[in-house]
């Protein structure tokens, strides 16, 4: 796709008098590793496609950084990969996707933000960048599944680290993981229920809340 986009415009700008823009955008890449070069010409491609609102775009480069978080698997490299992608303003890029109406980027950007929770200092800096407010907010007014399967595995991950937890009661996650559990996406219900159970530790009213005893007896009867 980023290939055929700047082939056009070398074509619309004379191409012969001018070296092609996909050599010119190679050739601006820093080199390392196949995972370093690979990085970043998609994290690169994720903020190209946020800026132009092409979704299609987006979900691709979001898929491609997931899976090449998934397929570092040693500890120490997978924390330093997650770094590099939040150092090169990927979390900037994936709250503007959060922000748009369509369901596919905004699922695609949560699972990647999932992949980025493997270090404390990882989780503390999305939960900085502001991500949190516009994913709940449509976790509670989504049905589709697989965005609140994405939506309930980062909340999962966020609750089990007390540093986080402030902020997910401040921006209402309850509301969303409470709305999660009397959809029909029965797959989410078991990490909305741990979640919930994570923050009523910290969250004396959600503990007595009946409301939260009766959707926990509702998903226990599903």
């Amino acid at each position: 796709m980023l290939s055929n986009l700047l082939h056009v415009a070398d074509r619309a700008m004379g191409g012969a008098m001018y070296s092609s823009p996909l050599d010119q955008y190679q050739a601006t890449l820093t080199g390392g590793t196949d995972i370093q070069v690979t990085l970043e010409r998609n994290v690169r491609l994720l903020h190209m496609f946020a800026n132009l609102g092409d979704g299609e775009g987006q979900v691709q480069a979001c898929d491609t950084l997931t899976e090449l978080c998934r397929s570092t698997r040693r500890s120490a490299a997978k924390l330093v990969l997650d770094q590099a992608l939040i150092d090169q303003g990927a979390l900037t890029s994936l709250l503007v996707l959060l922000r748009t109406e369509r369901v596919e980027p905004c699922r695609a950007a949560a699972e990647l933000l999932t992949e980025l929770t493997s270090g404390a200092e990882q989780r503390r800096a999305l939960v900085r960048s502001g991500v949190l407010q516009p994913l709940l907010e449509r976790m509670r007014r989504t049905a589709d599944p697989r965005l609140l399967r994405e939506g309930a595995r980062l909340v999962a991950e966020l609750s089990a680290d007390a540093g986080c937890t402030a902020a997910l009661l401040r921006e209402q996650a309850p509301r969303a993981l409470l709305h999660l559990c009397r959809s029909r996406a029965l797959p989410c219900h078991e990490l909305a229920v741990i979640a919930l159970g994570r923050l009523s530790r910290a969250d004396a009213a959600l503990h007595a809340s009946g409301t939260l005893t009766k959707t926990l007896i509702r998903v226990a009867e599903m």
